[in-house]
């Protein structure tokens, strides 16, 4: 029995011979065996499945992988100028700490953001940081709080240190 899988990727990982991919809108991931490629999270993929217990297994080796996802920061769009007021919090966050995540500024962020605006928008306020070259990434941690977005790891940031010459 065929069935066509379709999903939105949030992980991958490899079980001895096998390449899972975790995807959103299914509960069981993908298995392909031996598989090499490695898709981004947000990449849409396809491929013709046989359901296992546990996982859905690719009939062959051809698995469709658009990794044009849509753009991951379009709540910004849709919520203007909340990025540039959780900026300064993560900024402060970093004069005092090493490193930074969004779980250690979320309940700040809340109580600044204003009646009506949603505070998911975190994420692009540390996306503005890196493209202005302030923070970097420099791992991924688990979220400790019980509600959060559908993938439950986060980036750790450390401020960018500039050269004495600069």
């Amino acid at each position: 029995m065929s069935q066509l899988y379709t999903g939105t990727v949030t992980d991958r990982e490899r079980v001895r011979d096998w390449l899972l991919i975790h995807t959103k809108e299914n509960s069981r991931p993908l298995a392909i065996v031996n598989g090499s490629i490695w898709p981004p999270n947000g990449a849409k993929i396809s491929a013709q499945v046989n359901p296992g217990r546990a996982w859905d297994f690719a009939e062959s080796r051809e698995v469709s992988v658009d990794s044009d996802p849509a753009p991951p920061y379009e709540l910004e769009k849709r919520i203007p100028g909340m990025a540039q007021l959780i900026a300064p919090l993560i900024l402060d966050w970093l004069r005092w700490h090493r490193t930074v995540c969004s779980d250690d500024i979320h309940d700040a962020a809340v109580k600044l953001a204003p009646a009506g605006r949603d505070p998911r928008v975190i994420g692009a306020a540390f996306a503005t940081l890196s493209r202005q070259k302030k923070i970097r990434r420099v791992g991924i941690a688990r979220s400790h709080r019980k509600v959060n977005h559908y993938y439950p790891n986060m980036a750790i940031w450390e401020l960018v240190r500039q050269a004495v010459n600069d």
